[in-house]
């Protein structure tokens, strides 16, 4: 049979899913631990994840620079001697900053397990904090700002998320070579101590194949014989600027960056889904109204998108994308035109169930491995959510009506609101 390579396959309903489900307990000191045991290859990931992001610091890069520092050496072994070591195992090591959370993450054989995770509790617990490795640290710190700071794309999102929250928020706050030169050892020792060394609200989550018994036992001989800190989470208000369009001229920069947005309803209100709908109709994918018409039609750029970003305490939607100077004020025109089209007339039917399909098949299509169900369960975890959040999702998505998405767009998309920056 010859395959018909000119006309698409008919789209089929994707029906029904069930998704696999954590388990949850605690360590004897009340820590929790969450588990994902499936699969067929022994390979697990345990992800130890603290409280102790840029939303806990007293000073800017406490945080940052805290956890950069437990990968530089303990009382026995260098930096090197640990890299050394992790990859004799055939393991591998993540250190990931957050602005709520901080994250060490270990991926390894399941034999392997009890030395490796041997080495993630002297990390936490007996990391060396020299002064020289914290001076080689910031030295390299500042290059890398120094670099990223000629980039319109970077500074654009820098200046988007300062002018959205305010300069003094965690989530709008930026690094700043000065900041970075003040920052002393001692303020980065008190910092690990408390948030990091004393186990802020420390949760593990384990994903793969393995014997749950024996990963639990070797958790709770290492993490859960130490007390466990919840410290309280301060609060702070957003501050976000009164001026609705900021503009940073660049002189020789070759594109303007462009950065648009505001603040949306975090995953526990019940327009959440429906809004994410409007937002890949805007701008989530490559067929997306934006792509189509800023870059497909005008030509203006290679790729624009929209997304909604959820923290701990806040959410927003940017549409971002990078342009040729001489037409920057045009595309910020043809993106409120396309907010508007959205806001005022319904969508097609066919294209709105095209975008139902693939939010569904890209849902359906995330949720095939031990690790990214993990992924979903933390996402539910932090948002305070039950396993009843994903089928309101699919139920949202696959029955949204056009004259529900139009009522959206007027409701959230007001392009007035918006919080607009150019840099270039």
């Amino acid at each position: 049979m010859t395959l018909d390579r000119k006309t698409a396959p008919t789209p089929q309903p994707l029906g029904t899913f069930k998704l696999a489900q954590a388990s949850s307990t605690q360590l004897d000191n009340g820590a929790g631990v969450h588990f994902i045991n499936l699969g067929e290859q022994k390979i697990v990931r345990i992800e130890f994840v603290l409280h102790a992001g840029t939303w806990n610091e007293l000073e800017k890069g406490q945080s940052y620079f805290a956890l950069k520092m437990l990968n530089e050496g303990t009382s026995k072994l260098n930096s090197t001697k640990i890299a050394e070591y992790v990859a004799s195992y055939g393991a591998f090591l993540e250190f990931n900053h957050g602005a709520d959370r901080v994250s060490i993450t270990l991926y390894a054989l399941e034999k392997h397990l009890n030395t490796l995770v041997a080495l993630v509790d002297e990390l936490l617990n007996d990391s060396k904090f020299a002064e020289e490795d914290i001076a080689n640290l910031k030295n390299i710190t500042s290059q890398s700002l120094k670099t990223n700071l000629e980039k319109t794309s970077f500074v654009a999102t820098r200046l988007f998320r300062e002018q959205l929250f305010g300069k003094s928020h965690p989530y709008g706050s930026n690094f700043e070579s000065k900041a970075i030169e003040q920052l002393s050892p001692n303020s980065l020792w008190s910092f690990y101590q408390k948030f990091i060394k004393g186990y802020n609200n420390l949760q593990i989550f384990v994903a793969g194949s393995y014997n749950q018994d024996n990963v639990f036992a070797i958790l709770n001989t290492y993490f859960g014989k130490k007390s466990c800190a919840k410290i309280i989470t301060p609060t702070f208000e957003t501050q976000p600027s009164s001026e609705k369009y900021t503009a940073i001229v660049k002189e020789g920069a070759l594109q303007t960056s462009i950065r648009l947005g505001k603040k949306v309803m975090d995953r526990s209100h019940p327009d959440y889904h429906q809004l994410l709908v409007v937002n890949e109709l805007l701008g989530g994918f490559f067929g997306s109204r934006l792509m189509k018409n800023i870059r497909e039609d005008k030509g203006f750029t290679y790729g624009i998108g929209s997304s909604i970003n959820v923290f701990e305490h806040e959410a927003y939607l940017v549409i971002g994308t990078d342009v040729k100077k001489e037409v920057a004020a045009q595309t910020f025109d043809e993106i409120e035109k396309e907010i508007k089209i959205l806001q005022t007339e319904l969508v097609e039917e066919e294209e709105l169930e095209n975008v139902k399909n693939y939010i569904l098949g890209s849902f359906m299509g995330s949720i095939n491995t031990p690790f990214s169900l993990m992924d979903k369960f933390k996402t539910i975890h932090y948002s305070k959510l039950a396993y009843s959040y994903y089928d309101r999702y699919y139920e949202t998505v696959g029955n949204i009506s056009a004259a529900t998405v139009r009522e959206m767009a007027q409701q959230y998309l007001n392009y007035d609101e918006m919080v607009k920056v150019s840099v270039g």
